[in-house]
């Protein structure tokens, strides 16, 4: 097997190179929420459709996002982190990319806080990463995984979890739901198998047989855990579990794109109703060349197309 990382583009440009390989079941996408579910929403020119172009194999894993700070960073939690924010008067937050689950962790908090908060898109998680290390800026919402290597090195320091729930990973760890008490921040990233279209259905029972086989390994399992991405309850299911659709309330005048509702129910974002007027509205003016998208496309981005409870 070989691993080949094509980054940038949200992961656009190595999601677009999956679409156009041979359906023979030998190149594969390792997609996450934001080639899957919110590319097509927000990306401008976005050569390739997830819903037309891929087939869901397997779910893998899904993890929380670990808001993260530099180690000589003056603050260690998030209460002394949400002080310092009204002391500042600018902090900057990374992403791996705009439109990345990562940005839209630190717009919520930007704007539940009324802050100074100023964003700056990376091409990628590694070099995101590397510049928060270096106190380049303040702080990044990576996946957990991402964040823990650095975390036991010493390099960074984790202040909360982007999870409803605290993570067996790092039970210590609170939520920023918890911490900040607004119980509708919820953001997990989750990262599947999928193949191009016309790949044959034999090959991708045969892939999800084998996936989840590896998945739920003992051994593998573990590691998955200890990285915070274990115990959902998709992962190692047919691929019917993966992809099967759930009722997705859309508001009265919005389209809803049914295929990509089928995609992604396994992750979402739930925002209280004047979080999500007020988030909503922020980006209709920060992005006024999508304004004309914003009703229908934008809000099925950040919704990651599918929520268990409708927005606002």
């Amino acid at each position: 097997m070989v691993v080949e990382n094509r980054a940038g583009a949200s992961g656009a440009i190595g999601a677009h190179s999956v679409t156009t390989a041979a359906p023979d079941g030998y190149t594969l996408l390792v997609g996450q929420t934001g080639e899957i579910a919110v590319n097509q929403h927000w990306l401008k020119g976005l050569n390739y459709d997830p819903d037309k172009d891929l087939m869901p194999i397997a779910l893998a894993a899904v993890v929380p996002l670990a808001l993260v700070v530099p180690a000589k960073a003056p603050y260690s939690t998030l209460a002394e982190f949400l002080a310092a924010l009204k002391t500042k008067p600018k902090m900057t937050f990374a992403s791996a990319g705009i439109g990345t689950p990562g940005h839209f962790a630190g717009e919520l908090l930007k704007l539940q806080f009324d802050e100074n908060l100023a964003h700056v898109p990376y091409k990628g998680a590694g070099p995101a990463l590397n510049d928060l290390i270096g106190s380049h800026v303040d702080f990044y919402f990576p996946g957990f995984p991402a964040a823990a290597p650095h975390l036991k090195a010493g390099n960074l320091k984790i202040l909360a979890l982007s999870s409803a729930k605290r993570s067996p990973a790092a039970p210590e760890i609170p939520t920023v739901a918890e911490v900040t008490g607004n119980k509708d921040y919820d953001f997990t990233l989750w990262a599947g198998f999928f193949a191009p279209r016309s790949t044959p259905q034999a090959i991708i029972d045969r892939l999800n047989k084998e996936i989840n086989q590896v998945t739920q390994d003992p051994d593998v399992k573990a590691r998955l855990e200890a990285a915070g991405g274990g115990g959902h309850a998709d992962v190692g299911q047919p691929v019917q579990g993966f992809c099967s659709e759930r009722k997705c309330e859309i508001p009265a005048g919005h389209q809803a794109d049914r295929g990509n509702l089928a995609i992604a129910p396994i992750s979402g974002i739930r925002l209280s109703a004047a979080l999500n007027r007020r988030f909503f509205g922020h980006f209709r003016l920060t992005w006024r060349g999508r304004a004309d998208t914003y009703p229908t496309l934008f809000r099925q981005a950040v919704s990651f197309a599918c929520s268990e409870r409708p927005l606002g």
